[in-house]
């Protein structure tokens, strides 16, 4: 698996070597600071019922440009209080570090991702989640406003309440179609290479699938991401929805909404370990409102369910909080 994600990105290198520019030269860069706080009422059904969820959010975001190819490092903590049945204490860190080059119509783009999710529970003590990602994607300009994508993703997960990992390598071909106006339409075909490893389980699945992908950035946002993911030798299928919008109502006041949804079909006992991981419904909706140039105060509400990994259970959780945010 890696060994291909590998391969892809020496021939990224090779490809575009010759056209690096000079480091010294038009070298521009800019960090933006965003901290919030967010408060208010929660339910986690049945496991924990109601009670208040404080947050506190930090993200800064660091970019360097160059004359044809540019530099960005995102981070993202946030600390969050659940004051119910049980006390629970959850820290999230976050580390996406992205480099893009551009030649004419073609583009090449390098991810490292790092997610840590850390909980503690009074029950069961301190449990840790830890993902890494590796992203390679290059495209290729054809004609007409079409380009050949090949993007190779690896995914690892590591789960200390199960003492096991989880990994998936997705290889995609697609083609883009781009409008005038920041509108495209994009088409591919992956496979993907699913391997779970604990102490008394060892599984691994090969899967087969097509995305589907439309992207609209005007006055109004709208990206739409659909996958179809299918096993050849079952009935095993899913279906899998990303739905992200807002725009600005008025010069102040703004609407944001969210939806990440799977449906799983047929499942198999040995796909049921795959989709524990995987399986995360979140829809959010936000309404926020420019205080000053640099202030928003927001309400937002989230519904989402997921599959506990050590448990064949559902934990479904409803927040709605108030918050605001300063940006420096």
């Amino acid at each position: 698996m890696k060994l291909r994600f590998l391969f892809l990105l020496t021939i990224c290198h090779l490809y575009f070597a010759p056209l690096s520019p000079s480091f010294s030269q038009n070298i521009r860069n800019k960090t933006v600071i965003k901290a919030a706080m967010e408060s208010g009422p929660v339910n986690l059904n049945s496991f924990f019922g109601d009670g208040t969820l404080y947050r506190g959010i930090l993200r800064v975001q660091s970019k360097i440009m160059f004359s044809k190819s540019y530099l960005l490092l995102k981070t993202r903590f946030s600390k969050e209080y659940f004051n119910i049945a049980q006390t629970i204490n959850t820290l999230h860190q976050q580390g996406d570090l992205v480099f893009v080059k551009y030649y004419k119509r073609d583009f090449l783009q390098l991810n490292a991702t790092f997610n840590n999710h850390s909980s503690s529970l009074d029950s069961l003590g301190k449990q840790d989640i830890r993902e890494w990602q590796l992203r390679g994607m290059l495209s290729k300009g054809m004609f007409d406003n079409y380009s050949l994508v090949i993007k190779d993703t690896y995914l690892s997960h590591d789960f200390s309440i199960l003492n096991a990992d989880y990994s998936k390598n997705r290889i995609m071909l697609a083609i883009d179609h781009q409008w005038p106006g920041n509108k495209s339409l994009n088409f591919g075909f992956f496979r993907d290479d699913l391997f779970f490893n604990a102490a008394d389980t060892n599984a691994s699945k090969d899967l087969l699938g097509v995305q589907l992908e439309y992207r609209y950035n005007r006055a109004t946002i709208l990206n739409v991401t659909y996958n179809y993911t299918f096993a050849l030798e079952n009935d095993y299928h899913s279906h899998q929805l990303n739905i992200t919008t807002g725009k600005y109502l008025s010069g102040k006041l703004s609407m944001f909404m969210s939806m990440f949804y799977t449906w799983v079909m047929d499942e198999k006992e040995y796909l049921e370990l795959f989709s524990r991981v995987e399986v995360f419904n979140n829809i959010s909706m936000k309404l926020g409102y420019d205080l000053f140039n640099n202030t928003n105060i927001y309400l937002k509400g989230i519904l989402e369910d997921h599959k506990l990994v050590n448990k064949d259970e559902k934990v479904s959780s409803r927040q709605i909080v108030l918050g605001l945010q300063q940006k420096f």
